[in-house]
């Protein structure tokens, strides 16, 4: 209960900026939950992901890298490799990849994990990765490749939820950007307008991705 609370707390501080107390307080929760649950606990795979985030967002992504490792590793001894957090932690463990430079590996973890989730049959699930490998090829200048993967996870998500359900905002979001750095800026005022509009209806003032969205398309 101590480790839980001190996980939370961490959250808090982490999205109020404080992220050096933030760092502390979510270290000595890791310590508790090994000590206590054992270094291969799903919990263990939370806390790590935590300490990672938060170390990537403190500029160093070189001792996040191995956190996401190891946190990936416990989540898939903990569930599976489909399980959500499990996706949602080698999406993150790519990210940190690409921003060191390793790309070759970063893509090699998108890649692997579209293939697993559009095997299991579930389109939704494949989604967040197929943005997420949109905005990795985006950064690498690959654009035809960055437009095929997010114009395919728009057309899933459109056709599953309806074209202004709120799941749309990353895939147009990603787009933006997409349009932005290949300089093919024609969409982009439809992109920002369609996300806007999304964003506004669908999410409160206060949430992150509509803060996002705003930001993105003032």
């Amino acid at each position: 209960n101590l480790a839980t609370s001190l996980h939370v707390l961490a959250i808090a501080y982490k999205d109020l900026g404080r992220v050096d107390e933030a760092l502390a307080v979510e270290k000595e929760a890791l310590e508790i939950r090994e000590r206590v649950l054992g270094q291969d606990h799903p919990h263990v795979s939370f806390s790590l992901t935590t300490l990672a985030e938060l170390t990537l967002e403190s500029g160093n992504p070189e001792l996040a890298e191995p956190l996401l490792r190891r946190a990936v590793t416990v989540g898939r001894k903990a569930w599976n490799e489909l399980y959500p957090e499990v996706r949602w932690m080698k999406r993150m463990h790519a990210s940190c990849l690409a921003e060191l430079g390793r790309v070759d590996e970063a893509e090699a973890i998108l890649t692997e994990l579209l293939e697993l989730t559009e095997v299991s049959g579930n389109e939704g699930a494949a989604t967040p990765t197929l943005n997420a490998l949109g905005r990795f090829y985006t950064d690498t200048n690959r654009w035809d490749e960055a437009r095929r993967a997010l114009d395919k996870s728009l057309e899933i998500d459109e056709r599953l939820y309806g074209p202004d359900h709120a799941y749309l905002i990353q895939a147009l979001l990603a787009l933006v950007d997409l349009d932005r750095k290949s300089g093919d800026t024609g969409l982009v005022d439809e992109h920002c307008s369609r996300v806007l509009r999304i964003a506004q209806a669908e999410l409160p003032v206060e949430d992150p991705e509509r803060r996002a969205a705003e930001s993105s398309c003032p």
